[in-house]
């Protein structure tokens, strides 16, 4: 049975307008969607009163909510997951029906496919992703090429080519922006999978001009690895989540001055291998460095994403979603004077999912739920 750890959790962020008779962009939710990866349902320290990881701003979130206890993911792994959160649909009716895609796999989401970004769009929403895409992109290639070079699986799905023949002069021609979203500022993949580079708008941010010989998980115990390959010039690891947290928060504040509502999908890629906490964390937590990340994590979180939706003014919804079959939790704290706050969170053996709205009664919730249910509730 795998670890627990091997999970994600899933950040549902929803800001809602407080007063009804201001602009009709307060008349629509601002939604933030953060999904956290890897994250174990028992590190929480909400959930496991036991856990040698403190996480006091995600539990202060999870302590006021609603816990929805039969919430499941659609895959146990990073590309299918994302596919299902984007586009409402199990993975497994594309080709890929197992695994996940690799460093230079083309898009999984076909250009005509409606995701939920697209959906948004049609209803005036500006929409962002920020963080960690693992859906792939469209790498340009040298030409000419082998066969061999192209790694397809029984379905004739391309999974992967070889780094041999990335043309990295060259711009990706297809991403995010094809698949719906106005602003987007990523990282391929995991970040323990080349190349290290982030791309704004479908665009190098720095020229991929440098090499990482990786980092061996056989001289490395607390898994800060990371593969060999190649890297933007400049590229820090240790920079990225500090990096996609600064980005949300600014473009939070740039968005909440604007006529339209937003949309941010923030897949961050922790507390996903390499674990990098930063120097200030080391310590934070008794389950090594891996912990130490988690405590990075949560205040990250709770100290810059949460403090940002809140001074808004707006009442917001924060589902916490577990990826790989654990648990999540849904939050809805108002901070309008007329309104009474309340929260739910949502967990799960399986995934956690927490959504919140002043209306709704502050109570366990034992519906069956599942990872698709953004696109349909958006639908």
């Amino acid at each position: 049975m795998k670890s627990l750890k091997n999970y994600c959790i899933l950040i549902v962020l929803i800001i809602f307008s407080c007063a009804p008779q201001v602009a009709t962009k307060n008349q629509r939710p601002n939604i933030i969607y953060i999904l956290a990866d890897d994250l174990g349902f028992g590190d929480l320290s909400f959930y496991n009163k036991d856990s040698k990881i403190k996480t006091p701003n995600l539990d202060r979130l999870a302590a006021s909510g609603m816990s929805f206890m039969d919430m499941h993911s659609t895959s146990s792994v990073c590309t299918p997951t994302r596919y299902s959160i984007l586009t409402g649909e199990y993975a497994w009716r594309t080709g890929l029906k197992k695994g996940v895609l690799w460093s230079y796999g083309p898009p999984l989401i076909a250009p005509q496919k409606n995701t939920v970004a697209k959906m948004l769009k049609q209803k005036d929403y500006n929409t962002a992703v920020i963080g960690k895409w693992h859906l792939g992109l469209g790498w340009e290639l040298k030409e000419p090429y082998e066969s061999s070079q192209v790694d397809k699986n029984s379905f004739g799905l391309i999974r992967d080519y070889d780094e041999e023949i990335i043309d990295f002069s060259r711009q990706p021609n297809s991403g995010p922006l094809e698949t719906g979203f106005d602003y987007s500022y990523i990282i391929p993949a995991s970040l323990d999978i080349p190349p290290y580079v982030y791309l704004e708008n479908n665009n190098y941010v720095k020229p991929v001009n440098q090499y990482t010989q990786g980092n061996s998980l056989d001289s490395d115990k607390d898994l800060a690895f990371w593969r060999p390959g190649p890297m933007a010039e400049g590229f820090e690891f240790y920079d990225v989540l500090p990096t996609f947290i600064n980005k949300a928060k600014n473009y939070i504040d740039t968005q909440k001055e604007e006529a339209h509502p937003f949309f941010l999908y923030l897949p961050l890629p922790a507390p996903h291998t390499p674990w990098l906490p930063t120097v200030d964390y080391n310590g934070s937590a008794e389950a090594g460095m891996y912990g130490d990340f988690v405590t990075m994590l949560d205040a990250q979180v709770g100290q810059r994403i949460w403090v940002r939706a809140a001074s808004t003014s707006l009442n917001f919804i924060l589902p916490f979603y577990n990826k790989r079959n654990s648990m999540t939790t849904i939050i809805n704290v108002s901070f309008h004077p007329s309104q009474v706050p309340c929260s739910f969170v949502l967990v799960k053996v399986n995934v956690p999912w927490l959504p919140v709205r002043p209306v709704i009664a502050c109570e366990n919730n034992k519906g069956l739920f599942d990872q698709l249910f953004l696109f349909q509730m958006i639908q």
